[in-house]
Parts: structure tokens; sequence; C-alpha cells
């Protein structure tokens, strides 16, 4: 299934059906099973969509940066879920040192600076599959502040000496 949906992505389709796929993707990626994203990460530069040409018609080209900018922040998200496959990160924050939590953190940050570049313009929410991208970036954006706090609230607690409560 992965094979198909990336062949979708590399070669040449309409705007709107790339727009769909990654979409797709992104579900899949945050809502499918483990095992999803394990075959998803063994894969290198799933999102590569540098021979992207969007089509003759103005509205594609006015989708052309969009939907570049929403497969590169995917790409963002398969390196961090292989760093966390590599890093196990299925342990506690308290369990760990306060390298292994910064390393989450900036892993989670860079996460954050690609969602940031996803420029969404005002033209683009008339079109359902861009809502829908910017509505599963927006619910990562969630996750992402959520462990980015608890990381560092425990590090906080490290060096404090003592346990701060979760905010959450």
């Amino acid at each position: 299934m992965i094979g198909l949906l990336v062949g979708v992505i590399t070669s040449p389709h309409f705007f709107q059906v790339m727009l769909k796929t990654l979409c797709v993707l992104h579900k899949l990626m945050r809502d499918g099973d483990t095992r999803f994203k394990d075959v998803l990460t063994q894969h290198t530069y799933v999102f590569n969509v540098a021979h992207f040409q969007p089509g003759d018609t103005p509205e594609a080209w006015e989708f052309a940066d969009l939907i570049r900018q929403y497969a590169e922040y995917l790409e963002e998200r398969v390196c961090q879920y292989r760093e966390q496959r590599s890093r196990r990160e299925d342990k506690a924050f308290k369990d760990m040192s306060v390298n292994e939590i910064v390393g989450i953190i900036t892993g989670y940050v860079r996460c954050l600076e690609m969602m940031g570049r996803v420029d969404m313009k005002r033209h683009h929410l008339s079109n359902p599959a861009a809502v829908t991208s910017l509505s599963y970036i927006l619910k990562d954006a969630f996750s992402v502040y959520r462990t980015c706090v608890e990381g560092i609230t425990a590090m906080l607690g490290m060096y404090c000496g003592y346990c701060l409560p979760c905010i959450y």
C-alpha cells in the first residue's frame, strides 16, 4: 500500500490528487497501525516532490508551494518517527537522562519549524483537501507542544530536585 501511495507522489499528477494523497498518508501516520509507521520509516525520502509539476492551470500553481511545504513537513515527521524508533521513546521522561530529553525535544522543535513553513493562504481554504491538511497539522501541533512541555517539565524537575506536576 505504501508503494502505491508513494508512487502517486513521485509521478506527475494533478495537484488535487497529490494533495489528497498527502492527506491520506498523513492520516495513516497519525492514526494508523504502528506497523505502517515502521514500514514508512524504512523508506528514505518518502515525500520527495522535487519533480512535482503542478500543471497548466493558475489554480494548480497556487497550490504548488503548499504541496511542497506539506510534503517537507511530512518528511520531517517520518524522520522523527525514525529517531523515536532508534531511541525507544516509549520510556517516560522521568526515566530518561537530560541528554535524551533534549534530543527528543529537538526533534519536536524541528517539526514545529516545519509546521510553521506550511504557508496556508486564504484562497487555499476553499479547497477541502487543503483544509483537511491544515486540520491534521494543527492536531499534530497539540501533541507536539504537549510532548515538549512534558519534557521541559521533567528537565526542570531534575534540575530542581523534585517532581513537578504535569499540567495535562
